[in-house]
């Protein structure tokens, strides 16, 4: 298979998981599972005001994530049900408690020696049911458990 037909193959299995992500997006209102709002037709408005122009200076972080790596983060957390999933670099996945921070799992996969990036930032993952999809640098597709990390 040619470096062009797996990444054709990648696109058309990542374009899958964004469907079922569309399908099922409405149903959890409460969570942040695309960009750039909760809806998956790039509307970017949110209908939440508890943040007004009256009370924005009043805003403190309430936790911040440094995670490790040093090249760009490029992609956006996505929120499930209490549970913010993030991409880093190299092609890590983490998996924290929205509220508190905390760090439930890491998830790392081990790429190839001889693997040439030219840009080693990742655009996200995806989910549908209990499993968190990643697209890594070296083609290909992992599936991941969301409550542990495990690949599945």
């Amino acid at each position: 298979m040619t470096q062009a037909t797996r990444v054709q193959a990648l696109c058309h299995a990542m374009s899958g998981v964004r469907y079922y992500m569309r399908l099922w997006a409405r149903a959890w209102v409460s969570s942040w599972r695309s960009v750039p709002g909760r809806r998956t037709d790039g509307w970017g408005f949110s209908p939440l005001d508890q943040i007004k122009t009256t009370n924005v200076k009043k805003l403190v972080p309430v936790w911040t994530l440094s995670s490790g790596m040093v090249e760009g983060h490029e992609s956006p957390p996505i929120v499930n049900n209490g549970v913010m999933f993030l991409t880093t670099p190299q092609n890590q996945v983490l998996a924290l408690n929205a509220k508190t921070g905390d760090m439930l799992w890491r998830y790392k996969k081990e790429l190839p020696e001889d693997l040439t990036q030219l840009h080693p930032t990742n655009r996200g993952v995806g989910l549908l049911e209990d499993k968190v999809y990643l697209a890594t640098v070296d083609c290909h597709v992992l599936a991941l458990d969301a409550k542990t990390g495990k690949v599945v």
